[in-house]
């Protein structure tokens, strides 16, 4: 069971590092004048968006289900809490990315070039922290 749970974060692991990858490609590949003013319509970060949010949605209750299954793993260090604290920064910057995409307003490419990178350098603090309280 929990090694099962453990694939499953891994899983969501991966699917949120690809989405968050797709979107600072996407975000470099644009032209430095267009990125504050890039159309969201035509713009394939929805897609890279909605990778990451899946991502986040299979990591936390696999997440929450290993704490079930093994608690003994999970001694609240100050490591394990700066993985939650940047997991959730994680979590509201691809949820808020997603949102935008939602929208599809022209005045988002601001926040899009704003929180696409808070998303990636979460991301890698969430797992340097996560590697220093399991390892």
């Amino acid at each position: 069971m929990a090694d099962g749970l453990l694939i499953l974060h891994f899983v969501g692991l991966m699917l949120a590092a690809s989405g968050v990858v797709g979107l600072l490609a996407s975000l470099a590949s644009s032209r430095p004048a267009a990125r504050g003013k890039a159309s969201v319509r035509r713009s394939p970060g929805r897609i890279y968006a909605r990778l990451a949010s899946f991502g986040v949605v299979l990591m936390v209750p696999s997440g929450i289900g290993l704490f079930v299954v093994k608690p003994w793993l999970f001694y609240p260090g100050a490591m394990f809490w700066m993985k939650l604290v940047f997991a959730a920064i994680f979590s509201l910057a691809s949820f808020g990315i997603e949102m935008i995409h939602a929208a599809r307003t022209r005045q988002a490419g601001n926040l899009l070039a704003s929180l696409s990178p808070l998303a990636g350098l979460s991301l890698l603090a969430t797992v340097i922290f996560s590697v220093m309280a399991f390892h």
